[in-house]
């Protein structure tokens, strides 16, 4: 390679790099594909430019330029780029292809090889990849991680019992939803998670989520069940938010595009009658049939409305109601519908014939379930001797069911005592007195725990005597005595005084204080004497006569009597009330 070409090809990996950098992946582009021009056979500016496709999302062209023969050799190794590209432009049949053809397994391709099984619905194997990433990875992608393994976890709920710790789930969402990923599916589905969790509490923070989980480019990266169980939780909610009218819309939805019509049906119906059109609620529902019609019943019954057409449908058995574990469940709602309607004798008879028909071809869990019911209806409904056969098919199906022989033992008793005292011989003996602590079960203090229990038999052990002359071998415990006090200056050799305790002002030697007489008060300047003060003091003066007859000729002056400091003061206060300033 030439000195210039070398000198034009770094100048341009220095523009790639910086363009990168700073996230311009137009101008990053163009400069991979300058350096391309210069160096055909560049592996890391080609690599660059499948990035800034992505980057881009330019996901075709990506596509294209991996698929092109002539790159052949520069794409050998970027199998992770090319089923990320594939997965996004929704082939991921295609994009597990590609990362199986891997020859290394690493850790970007297997989260991706886990979001491709999601994609494709097989939830155990991806539940499983994500187990083990989660086990042997920690990075700060662990809670997106955690987030993307509940989804999983919820689709396989679906198809499982449900595992009920909601408490963990929501806070694992909010979790993920504080991180803002970039996932909208993510976001999604935690959002309609959240709103599922919260139910009719938080109706406002489940709009806001409800919001996140409808928002517009999801319909290629939800599948159909995930975008039903969206549109389904959002009709829900429009109950809850007093929007009827949505509610029909989402129904709507439901029915003609996601095809789950007894779904929107049963939601209409719970709209119907909550806005109080219970007529037409019910009427929707058995229009539809199946499992509906029950839905209807128990709208009626809520209502205390003629459960009587229903009644003979369930007991001619023309009631189509979905399967269940057993076979047995088939029967539960009539005859619960006829208890309703005080009809416990023919709940009771359906259960009889139906114990009846599986013994022939059924034995298990399911007959002897069937049985132990219909002995509890036929004793509600008084029939005591169809309660005791009850009993009877049940212990001859399950002989090892103590608790059932003695049920038979109890409802043969009144009918047929000798055959109750036989199969009572044969019932295992019960708990020997003995074993039991009669004082214990009768003390007040039981509910209180095993503690005070405990304290209050030994107690009573203490306190009951016992054999005669057993009080000699015991030995009286010697009661502690401890040391005498004495204050540090007691004179023990005098008699303590009897008044010690009393206040000192109760006591007899006790004085009270006198205070003694003040000296007279000198008025006048300070080191004056009392003989000059009196020389000076006019008022003790008595008048010559002289001045006497002055004052006699003189007019008469009214003298005003000396006016105090506060006198002076209100004045002043008055004279200055009209100044304005």
């Amino acid at each position: 390679m030439s000195a210039n070409k070398e000198s034009n090809l770094v100048q341009g990996y220095i523009e790639l790099n910086k363009f990168c950098q700073s996230g311009d992946y137009d101008r990053a582009l163009k400069a991979a594909g300058k350096v391309l021009q210069i160096a055909p056979t560049e592996q890391k500016a080609f690599h660059c430019k499948i990035i800034c496709f992505i980057q881009l999302h330019n996901f075709k062209e990506a596509l294209a330029v991996l698929s092109n023969p002539k790159n052949a050799p520069l794409a050998a190794d970027l199998h992770f780029e090319k089923a990320y590209v594939q997965y996004r432009l929704n082939c991921p049949k295609d994009a597990l292809e590609t990362v199986d053809s891997a020859p290394e397994m690493t850790l970007a391709l297997k989260e991706l090889r886990a979001q491709i099984l999601y994609r494709l619905e097989q939830y155990q194997d991806c539940y499983n990849l994500y187990r083990e990433i989660v086990k042997n990875t920690t990075d700060e992608y662990e809670d997106e991680r955690k987030a993307n393994m509940s989804a999983v976890v919820a689709n396989l709920a679906a198809l499982n019992p449900q595992m009920g710790r909601e408490k963990e789930a929501a806070t694992m969402y909010h979790n993920v939803l504080k991180e803002k990923p970039s996932d909208q599916a993510l976001v999604a589905i935690a959002s309609n998670n959240l709103v599922v969790i919260n139910r009719d509490s938080n109706v406002f923070d489940s709009r806001k989520r409800m919001k996140a989980a409808t928002a517009d480019g999801l319909e290629n990266k939800l599948n159909s069940r995930q975008r039903a169980a969206i549109v389904y939780n959002q009709a829900i909610l429009a109950i809850y938010s007093n929007q009827p009218d949505f509610c029909k819309q989402c129904c709507v939805k439901l029915s003609r595009e996601l095809k789950q019509e007894q779904r929107a049906a049963l939601v209409e119906a719970a709209s119907l009658a909550r806005e109080g059109r219970s007529q037409q609620a019910v009427a929707l529902l058995v229009k539809q049939g199946g499992m509906l019609t029950l839905a209807a019943a128990q709208l009626l019954l809520a209502q205390s409305e003629v459960l009587n057409p229903w009644l003979n449908d369930a007991s001619e058995g023309t009631i189509p109601i979905a399967r269940s574990r057993h076979q047995s469940d088939l029967f539960y709602p009539p005859v619960l519908l006829h208890h309703s309607a005080s009809r416990a004798r023919a709940g009771a008879g359906l259960l009889s014939g139906q114990g009846r028909s599986l013994c022939g071809r059924q034995a298990g869990a399911a007959l002897r379930e069937v049985w132990r019911a219909a002995a509890s209806v036929h004793a509600r409904a008084g029939a005591a001797r169809d309660a005791a056969a009850a009993l009877e098919a049940l212990a001859a199906g399950d002989p090892a069911d103590e608790r059932g022989r003695a049920r038979l033992v109890k409802a043969l008793a009144p009918l047929d005592p000798d055959r109750a005292r036989a199969l009572a011989a044969h019932l295992p003996p019960i708990l020997k007195q003995g074993q039991i602590d009669i004082e214990a079960l009768e003390s007040s203090n039981w509910m209180m725990g095993a503690k005070v229990v405990k304290k209050t038999v030994q107690s009573k052990q203490e306190q009951s005597p016992g054999t005669p002359g057993s009080e000699l071998g015991q030995k009286m415990k010697a009661k502690r005595k401890r040391k005498t006090k004495l204050p540090p200056n007691a004179d023990l050799s005098r008699p303590p005084d009897p008044e010690r305790w009393l206040p000192k002002y109760e006591r007899a030697a006790f004085r009270k204080r006198r205070g003694g007489r003040r000296g007279e008060v000198i008025k006048g300047s300070q080191g004056m004497s009392t003989a000059a003060v009196d020389a000076y003091d006019m008022s003790k003066q008595t008048p010559s006569a002289g001045a006497a007859a002055a004052a006699a000729k003189s007019p008469r002056v009214e003298h005003k009597a000396a006016e105090s400091a506060w006198q002076r003061k209100q004045q002043q206060k008055k004279k200055g009330k009209g100044r304005k300033w």
